[in-house]
């Protein structure tokens, strides 16, 4: 018999077995993307060795000192609450929080990586922190993280390599019944295309696979998905070219750039409705993506015939001791038009809580001071001009502002700039009624200052958010004086 005819006709039947294996053996489907997958080990399977390996882990950080702990600093405290924040927001936009006990570590080490271990324990490497900068630049990571949980790659890979193993085995095999001369170089060269023809690719695969649902579930959580690739090329920047594609485990960050940019629209439509349920595959992320087209336009149009029916709203006028209440998640209180007094712009209109803060508008609403009963004071110069009238949606305005803070005895200055957005005209509920009114966006130095909604109804603002470092803080009406009589009587010094 001819060897030479004979080991390609046996190759030929070995591989055809191996591959018969690959389809019959255990092929299953991934959720939302649909991709098939070869793959008989699962998390659950897979949550005994996790464990160990989670224990292993942390008893190594804690032997070398690198194991984190609230108990360190502050910041290490409020760094661990963020990384938990952002976990609990992924896992209940991918709808498996409560199917793993979730639980995160961070070890002070430089490697910029994150892990999510079939069991649902997290280890988070400090050197990620950097690169992420913010919550939405970690949850692209955990995002990405968590899909790879959820469409179960750690099963797959695992199944693959034995599957490889097992393929592999069987053409040395064969081989070695055929008495072929060159079985080990015909093993080695079958061995490595397994590993660039099957293995690695797949890898690929599955990378692309967890980008494509990471942003989906960053997107469901709140996180704006753009975010991802503005932390993918911080990543390329630090490492640089990296190998190329052919021979990486990963998708070079021009190609994985490029489908993010292609997946993107997807996971806006997440980003614009957190309420959004996840599609069960890709058919019906198309027909959530139409009609979510069709939802957007629709609100277009409606807001489109909001704002030409709306009022045109003129500076108002407040009555002699013109009142309104405020409720927010901090308390509440009263708000009462005590007093006018001289200021550089004619006459103002003093404002007092009922915390004894005062407020000072000019005449057309500006803010010109704010006054603390502990002799805190803030001055504008010009008063910061919170409304533009009369109100309409679409105009903007800004002006330079110098800013005068004096405390305690001693006194700040600054400059900057103030500025304004009406953008839009809607029905708003608060405690004391429904209103239509305008939404009026500000900014402070460039930065979030405060967020108005104008009801020309009440002469006020019915609703007020108020932007800092420390968050947003959001107060409403709840009561408000709807007749012109007095509630106390007005006063001028």
């Amino acid at each position: 018999m001819n060897r030479a005819h004979t080991v390609p006709r046996l190759l030929r039947r070995a591989t055809a077995a191996a591959c018969f294996l690959l389809v019959a053996v255990a092929c299953v489907t991934v959720a939302i993307t649909g991709r098939s997958q070869v793959r008989w080990i699962s998390n659950v399977d897979l949550a005994p060795d996790a464990d160990r390996l989670f224990a292993a882990v942390l008893a190594d950080a804690s032997s070398r000192g690198i194991l984190v702990s609230r108990s360190d600093s502050t910041a290490d405290a409020r760094t661990i609450e963020t990384i938990e924040r952002v976990v609990a927001k992924i896992t209940e936009a991918a709808d498996v929080s409560s199917r793993y006990r979730w639980d995160v570590t961070l070890v002070r080490a430089r490697h910029v990586n994150a892990v999510v271990l079939p069991n649902g324990r997290i280890i988070v490497f400090a050197g990620l922190l950097p690169l992420a900068q913010n919550e939405a630049g970690l949850a692209a990571v955990l995002g990405h993280e968590v899909a790879h949980l959820v469409a179960e790659h750690q099963g797959e890979r695992l199944s693959q390599a034995i599957l490889a193993e097992a393929t592999l085995q069987t053409v040395n095999l064969v081989l070695a019944l055929a008495n072929v001369r060159y079985r080990p170089l015909v093993g080695a060269a079958f061995g490595l295309g397994a590993q660039f023809g099957f293995l690695l690719p797949s890898n690929r695969e599955q990378e692309s696979e967890a980008d494509r649902l990471g942003l989906l579930f960053m997107a469901r959580a709140g996180y704006d998905p753009a975010e991802a690739l503005a932390f993918w090329r911080r990543m390329a920047a630090h490492e640089g070219s990296g190998p190329w594609e052919f021979v990486s485990t990963h998708p070079s960050y021009a190609t994985r750039e490029a489908q993010i940019r292609q997946w993107l629209p997807d996971a806006n439509l997440y980003f614009a409705n957190r309420s959004l349920p996840l599609p069960r595959d890709l058919g019906e992320l198309a027909r959530l993506r139409e009609a979510e087209q069709q939802r957007i336009a629709e609100a277009r149009r409606a807001r489109e015939r909001r704002i030409a029916m709306a009022p045109l709203a003129t500076v108002p006028t407040f009555p002699k001791g013109y009142w309104f209440e405020f409720g927010s998640p901090l308390g509440g209180g009263r708000y009462v038009l005590e007093r006018t007094e001289a200021c550089d712009q004619g006459t103002c209109n003093v404002f007092v809580a009922s915390n004894g803060i005062e407020h000072v508008y000019t005449a057309d609403y500006a803010e010109a001071q704010y006054r603390s009963p502990q002799g805190t004071v803030i001055r504008y110069d010009p008063p910061l001009r919170l409304f533009q009238w009369p109100l309409k949606v679409g105009d903007t305005w800004s002006h330079p502002v110098r800013f005068v803070l004096a405390r305690g005895g001693t006194q700040q200055e600054g400059r900057t700039q103030f500025a304004g957005e009406v953008v839009d005209y809607d029905s708003v509920k608060t405690g004391a009624g429904e209103f239509l009114a305008f939404h009026v966006r500000t900014t402070f130095a460039g930065r979030p200052f405060k967020d108005f909604w104008y009801a020309p109804e009440a002469r006020t603002y019915i609703k007020l958010t108020e932007h800092s470092p420390s968050g947003a803080v959001t107060f409403e009406v709840v009561n408000f004086q709807r007749t012109p009589e007095p509630s106390t009587p007005l006063s001028r010094e």
